[in-house]
C-alpha cells in the first residue's frame, strides 16, 4: 500500500512553522512511493532514491492564519522542470496547519 503524497509531505513538513509575520522556508525530500520514502528514511537522507526530490515549503502569516507554499518546481531545473511548470501547478497553497502529521 502506498501513502497518499501529501501524507507524504506532512510526514516530512513537521517542522515547518510560521512565527511571525516573517516567511519561513525550508526545503523537504518528497517521494513517489511509500518504499522510496522508507528507503530515504534509513539512509537518513544520505541518499536519495530515484524518484524522490526536495521540494520548498515557505511559510507565510495572513490574517487567516499561518499559511505554506508548497513549491514543486523549486529544486526541478532542466527540460523536466520546464515542461512539469508548463503543463501543471507548480505552487500549491495550504494551512501550515495541514502539514502536521496526525
Amino acid at each position: 500500500m502506498t501513502i497518499p503524497r501529501i501524507a507524504i509531505l506532512g510526514l516530512l513538513a513537521a517542522t515547518v512553522t510560521a512565527a511571525g509575520p516573517a516567511m519561513a522556508q525550508t526545503q523537504i525530500p518528497v517521494c513517489g512511493t511509500q518504499e522510496q520514502l522508507e528507503q530515504l528514511i534509513r539512509d537518513q537522507g544520505r541518499i536519495i532514491p530515484d524518484g524522490c526530490r526536495k521540494v520548498s515549503i515557505t511559510a507565510v502569516e495572513s490574517q487567516s492564519g499561518p499559511l505554506c507554499a508548497i513549491d514543486t518546481a523549486a529544486s526541478d531545473p532542466g527540460i523536466i522542470g520546464s515542461l512539469r511548470q508548463a503543463a501543471t501547478d507548480t505552487r500549491w497553497w495550504t494551512a501550515c496547519e495541514n502539514l502536521r502529521p496526525r
